[in-house]
Formats: structure tokens, sequence, C-alpha cells
């Protein structure tokens, strides 16, 4: 109590009052006069009212505060024992007198509406992310009761919608949620995925449920559910009050059974979706991890792309493995190259194709040698693929109109049809490190002795010269007059004849 005046001049007549030593001193007139000062003082002092409103300009304490009405504070409301400090480093929390807050945290039980999340750029999914026709957020979860009293396995959902908001489900929706429950013995405790929609997660359950019937129109906000029940006879479990569902497919309605979900190792686009599950005939794409595609019999892994067609408006290249990361793509080169066999007017050779020389040797008309590299690394040559073949590269081929075989890295044609044929081939598949293959073709073109004669007589076809263009970009459109063989290739007498 502040020490004013008139408190001290109360203080000291009732101190007078109680120290008299005079006999019949105190007397009435006295004591009611104090008692009188002590009344108008009271009646004066700046004191709080509890009968009547009343209000205060000063700070007022209270060890502990029990509202049961309303609380109306109209200037900015403090909490925390130190008191407020603003920003990410301060502390305390503060209510504005504009309606703005400012604390530490904020655990809500049900809903949090806000137009706007800020600092966060990142959006993370722990889960599976889905779009899909329909999908909502239950406001509400009534289960039905069976006549003994029991859980039923249908029941109705509220959803929660916003003002004007349309609820995107439709009877027949086959629907998934996963949610917390909050008794952990009903939640997973292991991460899981099927491959055919079953999906679960630790600290989770996953429930299914088809929509049955549609209870409110005109926002269809409301809704009749059926629980899946299961080849053991058991029903999944119920919906909660917040859960998120998806409707990924529908039991009749065509045009609601497509959608997309992305996992944490691949992405799916499904199609026809009309059951609880989905297999090989649903998946119209898959991108990333392709292993739980074996189920279905398709023999793929890695991280590849499974989809139907391609259109391709740009380039196509093949790459080594990963050709990300610093592992560079493989590469090949042709050089030393002869491939054309030239023949005489009446169709003969003019060249033999392997010649044996006087010391024992052969030389051949055709071939042309591969090299391999690896970014700039140039790879071995292995007799065969298999065993360890890091840093080789091993060569295998397919003959048309011609026979051939390679000598290390060369390859050395042996004999062609010339007389029936006005091209012959070799596919060559070069099989880099085992890991990747690279495909290149060899053609051989007969030509004759620059007589160019009309088409269709027996050598007098029009034929183009020069090597395939899978070979080189450099490929003159015209025979020259007379065509004879460039270079031959000399190994030595210990090659099979030809």
């Amino acid at each position: 109590m502040l020490k004013t005046a008139a408190t001290e001049l109360l203080r000291r007549t009732l101190e007078g009052i109680r120290d008299e030593t005079k006999l019949y001193a105190n007397t009435a007139n006295r004591i009611g006069n104090a008692l009188l000062a002590l009344l108008s003082f009271i009646e004066g002092a700046p004191f709080l009212r509890k009968d009547m409103d009343d209000s205060t300009t000063h700070t007022l304490g209270m060890g502990n505060a029990h509202v049961e009405g309303d609380a109306s504070i109209k200037g900015d409301a403090i909490v925390g024992k130190d008191g407020f400090a603003s920003g990410l480093a301060g502390f305390g929390a503060k209510i504005g007198r504009d309606g703005s807050m400012e604390a530490d945290s904020l655990s809500l039980r049900r809903f949090l509406e806000v137009p706007e999340l800020r600092y966060n750029r990142v959006e993370v999914f722990v889960g599976n992310q889905w779009r899909a026709p329909g999908a909502g957020i239950i406001e509400s979860v009534t289960p039905d009761a069976n006549s003994d009293g029991t859980e039923a396995a249908t029941g109705e959902i509220k959803l929660k919608l916003e003002e004007g908001e349309i609820g995107k489900v439709a009877v027949d929706d086959i629907c998934m949620g996963i949610f917390h429950d909050y008794e952990n013995k009903n939640n997973a405790t292991t991460d899981s995925d099927d491959g055919k929609g079953g999906f679960r997660f630790s600290g989770f359950y996953t429930c299914y449920f088809k929509i049955t019937a549609i209870t409110e129109t005109a926002h269809n906000s409301a809704f009749k559910y059926e629980l899946r029940k299961y080849a053991d006879g058991s029903y999944s479990k119920h919906p909660s009050r917040a859960m998120h569902f998806v409707c990924y497919g529908n039991f009749t309605n065509t045009s609601r059974q497509t959608c997309r979900y992305s996992a944490l190792t691949y992405e799916r686009y499904l199609a026809k979706v009309n059951d609880w599950t989905f297999g090989k005939n649903n998946i119209r794409a898959q991108f990333g991890d392709l292993s739980n595609l074996s189920m279905f019999g398709l023999n793929m892994s890695g991280y590849s792309a499974y989809i139907n067609n391609v259109y391709l408006d740009g380039h196509l290249v093949q790459l080594g493995e990963g050709g990300i990361d610093g592992i560079t793509p493989y590469t090949y080169s042709v050089d030393n190259i002869a491939d054309t066999v030239p023949v005489d007017a009446s169709g003969n050779l003019k060249q033999e194709l392997v010649a044996t020389q006087a010391d024992g040797s052969r030389e051949w008309l055709l071939h042309c040698s591969i090299t391999v590299r690896k970014g700039q690394t140039l790879l071995i040559c292995a007799e065969t693929s298999g065993g360890n073949m890091s840093g080789k590269y091993a060569l295998t081929m397919v003959c048309d109109g011609c026979t051939a075989h390679f000598d290390h890295s060369t390859l050395l044609v042996d004999t062609v049809d010339y007389k029936n044929r006005k091209t012959a081939s070799v596919e060559v598949t070069i099989d880099c490190e085992g890991r990747t293959a690279l495909t290149m073709q060899f053609t051989i073109k007969v030509v004759a002795d620059g007589v160019k004669g009309d088409s269709g007589t027996e050598h007098g076809y029009d034929h183009a010269y020069g090597i395939s263009a899978k070979l080189s970009t450099a490929t003159p459109t015209t025979a020259p007059e007379d065509v004879t063989c460039g270079c031959a290739r000399r190994h030595g007498a210990e090659q099979p004849e030809a």
C-alpha cells in the first residue's frame, strides 16, 4: 500500500487510541471519528473492486489466475518467466494487440489452417506421394455397430471441406489412408512395399476402404464406407479423424481408375485400377528402380524406365554404366578400313579376297580394326567374354552373305557371295567390360569396273561407293571409274585358310 499523508494521519490516530493510558480517554466520539476516517479512506483508496467492473493502469501481479468466463485483452499479452524477446533467437511468447503471435512451438490436436507457411522451401515426404482422381481429409469417423454391439466393418465419414469446396469422392472408389494410431500396438513396426499396393510404414497403420454411398450430395461432404476384407477373413482397420486418404481406383467407374504415385526409389503410373491390388496390366509406366517388376515376370533391374511408347525429338545416346558422376561412356572407332570388292565387267574378282604370299603369309582384301575406349582410356581386346572384364572388351559377330573371323581387334572377311548379292555385311557386338554392349555394322559393296549400265542388269547396278554410314560420315555418292583396293591386311601363315 502506498504511504500517503492520509494514511499516515489515520495510522497515528489509530495508534493513539491503541496506546492511550488515561482512563476514559477513548471516548465513543474519539473512536467513532477514527472509524469514520478509516471508512472514508477505504472508500477513496485506489483498490481494485471485485464486485463491479474496474481497471488499473499499473502492472497487476498474480500467483495463479483462474478465469471461468471470457477473457478480453486489448493490449499485448506476454508469456514467459523471463519476459519476451522477438526474433528467431528470442524467448518467451507474445500475442500482439493486432492478433499476431510469436512463440517457440505450437501443438494442435486437430487442424491447422494457414494461407502460407514460410522459411522452409523444401517439401519432404517420408511416405508416398499420390496424384489421383479423388482424395480427402477426414473430419470425423463414425463406425457402425453390429446387432451384438460390436464394431461393424462399415461406417460413415464426414470430410473436412473449405467453404464452397466439393468433395472429390464417388461411389465405388477404392481408398487408402496411412495414419499414426495413438495406440502403438496398431501401428506397423517395419517399412514394406509389396509392389501391388500393399504399403507399410513403421509407426503408422494402413487402412483400405471403399465408398458405398454418398450421404450428403450438395457438397459430397459425407459418405458411407466399407472396410477391405482380407483373404483370412479379417478386415482393415477403420480410418481416423484427420487422416488424409487417396482414391487410387474405382471398382466400376472407368474414368476414376488412373493414378500415379512416387515411392522412395521409383515412380509409377497406373491405369484401369478396379481392385484393391494392381498387377502388370495396370502398370503403364515406371521410372527409377524397376526390380519390383520381376514379380510380374518382367526381368528388369536397376534405375531405368519401363514405358509403352517412346516419341523422341532429339538424341538418343548410349552411355557406359551410369554415364554420370565420373563414370565415362564407352565409344568405339574403326580405322584401317577396306570394304569394297572390285569386279570386272564380267563379274569376276579383280583381286583375291585372301591372297597367299611367297613367304606363306596371307593378305585380306576386306578388313577393319576396332578400337574401344572408356572416356580417354584405351581398353584391351579380350579373346572371349566372361571372367574379369575390367579394362577389356570382347568381340562377337553375325555374318550375312559372307564369312569372317577376328584376329584380336581386327575383323577379317574370308569369303563374299559376290556372284548373287550386291551387298554383304558383318554385324559386330562389342562387350564393354561386361557392363554394356555396343553394335556396329561392317557393310561390303560389290562395285562393277566402271560400267554402270541399266538398273537390273547382272553387273550394271548403280552401286554407292563408300563405307557404311555407321562407320563414317564421308560417303561419296558415285563410284570411281576404276576401283582398286587401296590397302590390304597381311597376317602370318598360321591363320586358317579362307
